[in-house]
Formats: C-alpha cells, sequence, structure tokens
C-alpha cells in the first residue's frame, strides 16, 4: 500500500513540472505584447459645422462626438478637413481618445479626392480615407489605414470606420 501511495505521490509531481515554462526572455514577452490588432472598426455620432469650399473661399468641416471602437472601446473622436480655393482634395486630421483611458489615442490623417462638389458629407461614391499617424498610450506604435463613411443632417453626424490598426 505504501508503494502505491508513493507512485501516486511521484506521478503528482512529475505531472507539475508538465506545465509549459514562460519565457525568462524579455524581447520573447515584449514581442508578444506588441503584437496586437487587426481588423478595425468604429462609430461615432454627434455633431458638425461645414462650409463648402468656393473659388474664393475654403472649405472647412469639423466633428466632434462619442460612440466606440475596436480596441479603443468608448471613446470620443474630434477632426477636422479643409479644402482650398480651387482644390479638388479635403484633408485633415482626427483623433480618437478613450473615455476609460483617455491616455489611449490614435491620430489619423483624413483625405477625401475627386471633384469640387465632393465634401466629407456628400462623398458622391468616394470615402474619405484614413491613415493611422501615430497614437499615445497603448497606441503609441499604432499604424494602419481604412475608410470612413460620414451621414450628417442638420448640424448632426453619425460615421462609420473601417480598416485595420496594429499596435
Amino acid at each position: 500500500m505504501k508503494h502505491w501511495i508513493g507512485a501516486v505521490a511521484l506521478l503528482i509531481l512529475a505531472g507539475c513540472t508538465a506545465v509549459p515554462s514562460i519565457s525568462g526572455h524579455p524581447q520573447a514577452q515584449d514581442a508578444a505584447i506588441k503584437a496586437s490588432g487587426g481588423t478595425f472598426g468604429a462609430t461615432y455620432s454627434g455633431n458638425y459645422t461645414l462650409s463648402s469650399c468656393s473659388s474664393s473661399n475654403s472649405g472647412h468641416f469639423t466633428f466632434s462626438g462619442s460612440g466606440s471602437g475596436s480596441f479603443i472601446h468608448s471613446s470620443s473622436e474630434d477632426g477636422s478637413m479643409t479644402q482650398s480655393a480651387f482644390s479638388c482634395v479635403w484633408s485633415g486630421t482626427a483623433t480618437l481618445t478613450s473615455k476609460l483611458h483617455p491616455r489611449n489615442r490614435i491620430t489619423v490623417r483624413l483625405s477625401l479626392n475627386h471633384t469640387t462638389r465632393n465634401s466629407p458629407c456628400n462623398p458622391m461614391h468616394e470615402q474619405v480615407v484614413f491613415i493611422v499617424t501615430g497614437g499615445a498610450g497603448k497606441f503609441a506604435n499604432a499604424a494602419g489605414r481604412g475608410t470612413i463613411v460620414f451621414s450628417c443632417h442638420d448640424g448632426n453626424y453619425a460615421d462609420q470606420w473601417s480598416g485595420t490598426i496594429t499596435f
């Protein structure tokens, strides 16, 4: 009987050594932590202002709202775009900021090409393109790209982001 108890104890101890080991190398751990991201989607809504471009005046589009996105969760967005007089290109920037952890931010460059009648609120079969230019907090090394579709009416907007982000 004592031999059986000893054998069982040995099997239990042997099983404990079968647990996978965790790498003691900080480089391997850092690589696993930094490899984050993937498909990105977000929706926001809020208020906007829009002035159209003409031959003598620049166009301006500003927007500010709240919503939620992949990886950043409950967050706010603030952005603006301008279009120079005689230009066919809208460009600007936007920042997505986590509400729970405000130090976590994603910054993007925005662009919309096509015709002077085009605007972010009326893209005429074009979508606003975003390219991640950086970030802060857990998004300090963020990169990625995608599109945004705006729906605007009477000073209120909603938008839909889709693309990829790595951080």
